[in-house]
Parts: structure tokens; C-alpha cells; sequence
């Protein structure tokens, strides 16, 4: 089971684009606090108690991190035809002109 998440896992981040930076840092940061609750259980002893539910476990802080720091850089971000190869707009606009007849 555990075998599968992982797979599953490395499979997303095959699909991620390395060459900008703020997708390494939402890694790196992702993993950091994973790994830091994980080892060092008390490190957010001081917070909430509400805030505790959700950075006891490593798995779940880390997600929350990923998420957090996704929306922060790429929420509004939009693809451009631009940025699209040339064979996905000329497929894109062949669609286009046979879903209008």
C-alpha cells in the first residue's frame, strides 16, 4: 500500500515543471515539514490546540504546506496559447472549427 502511494507520488511530480523555482521551493518546503514534525513532534507544541490537530502528523502537515504555498504561487497563473506547442494550438484550433460545424 505504501509502495503504491509513493509510486503515485513520484508519478505527480514527473508531471511538474523543475525549471521554475517555486515549484522546488513548494517541494523542498513541503517535505521540510513533513520531515521536521515528524522528527521533532514538539515543534508546534505552543500553538492552538486546533492548529496541533493538524500539525501533529507530517503527512498532513506537509500536504497543508504544499497546498498553502500552491495556491500562493500559482493560483491566478494562466496558460497561455502562448506557452502551448505549436501542434497542441493547430490541434486546438481543428477541434475548435469542427465542434462549430
Amino acid at each position: 500500500m505504501f509502495g503504491m502511494v509513493i509510486a503515485s507520488g513520484v508519478r505527480m511530480l514527473s508531471k511538474v515543471d523543475f525549471n521554475r523555482q517555486e515549484n522546488l521551493l513548494i517541494i523542498a518546503c513541503s517535505v521540510g515539514i513533513g520531515l521536521g514534525v515528524t522528527v521533532q513532534p514538539d515543534l508546534f507544541a505552543k500553538f492552538p490546540s486546533v492548529v496541533q490537530i493538524l500539525t501533529n502528523n507530517g503527512i498532513v502537515s506537509g500536504s497543508l504546506t504544499a497546498l498553502i504555498l500552491n495556491a500562493i504561487f500559482n493560483i491566478g497563473r494562466r496558460t497561455k496559447s502562448t506557452d502551448l506547442p505549436a501542434d497542441v494550438e493547430q490541434q486546438a484550433a481543428e477541434t475548435s472549427a469542427s465542434n462549430q460545424h
